[in-house]
Order: structure tokens, then C-alpha cells, then sequence
């Protein structure tokens, strides 16, 4: 398992359910245009540890002060946006996985996370179905969960 990964904010995003169908919509574009089956997201610069984040690592989500889902991190391609500016797209896994969430304040661009700070996977999707994000943080919080 990777020991670095990065953190970034959805912003944006209003939900966990909204961060889901946005990555969906994204495979969807990019396996039409590119054959590829992946989602992404883009930053300014590349990190510079990208190689020791490609063995394994994934692009934890904050939204509304929680790390919440997290996605398998596939590689970083240089990329120019629409408006001509340079950037990095960051390659993900397509599928979102939800996690126990844990509280985290907000930040601007990306940071790393060491693999002892993550969060753990939620065990089952059924889980995530039968109870919202905010009460499984406030759960966590308790000790209760």
C-alpha cells in the first residue's frame, strides 16, 4: 500500500453524491474521447513527489470540512485548459470510495497525506446508503463509530 497520497477540496461540490456523478460524467466524456476509462482533476503544479504517490496512492476528497471519498491516483499528464493556461491533469480511478469520514479544515490547492492520517474505507456500500456523511462524522466524533 502506498504510504503518500494527496488531499485536495471539491470545490464546488456540494455533496458526496454530487462528487460521484460528476466522476461518472467524467469517465464517461473521457472513455468517448479518449478510449480511457478514468476521471481526473487538474492542479497548477505537478507534485513533486508524483512517482512515490503513483505506487498505490489516491486523491483524498475534502467537502464540507470532512475527508469523505477518495480515488485511486492513475498517473499526471501536462495539460492546457480552455482559457490556454498550463496545468497538470491528475488521472483517477473512475470509481469513488466512500470513507469514515474525518474532520479537516479547508486549504487551497493540494496537499499530501501520509497513509497513517487516512481515513479508513467504509466496509460495505450499503453502509454509506443507510447513513449520511454528517452523521457518521458526528459518530466518529462521539466515539460511537
Amino acid at each position: 500500500m502506498a504510504k503518500l497520497h494527496l488531499k485536495k477540496v471539491a470545490a464546488g461540490i456540494s455533496s458526496l453524491e454530487e462528487l460521484k456523478t460528476v466522476h461518472a460524467q467524467r469517465a464517461a466524456i473521457l472513455q468517448a474521447e479518449e478510449g480511457a476509462y478514468m476521471s481526473y482533476s487538474y492542479t497548477r503544479t505537478r507534485p513533486v513527489h508524483y512517482e512515490e504517490l503513483l505506487e498505490g496512492g489516491s486523491l483524498y476528497w475534502v467537502l464540507q470540512k470532512q475527508l469523505v471519498a477518495r480515488q485511486a491516483l492513475l498517473g499526471f499528464d501536462s495539460w492546457i485548459l480552455s482559457d490556454g493556461k498550463p496545468c497538470w491533469r491528475i488521472n483517477l480511478s473512475p470509481k469513488v470510495v466512500d470513507l469514515i469520514p474525518i474532520q479537516h479544515n479547508y486549504f487551497q490547492g493540494w496537499r499530501y497525506l501520509k497513509q497513517d492520517n487516512c481515513p479508513d474505507d467504509l466496509k460495505s456500500p450499503e453502509d454509506s446508503a443507510k447513513m449520511p456523511a454528517e452523521m457518521r462524522l458526528e459518530l466518529r466524533n462521539l466515539g460511537l463509530l
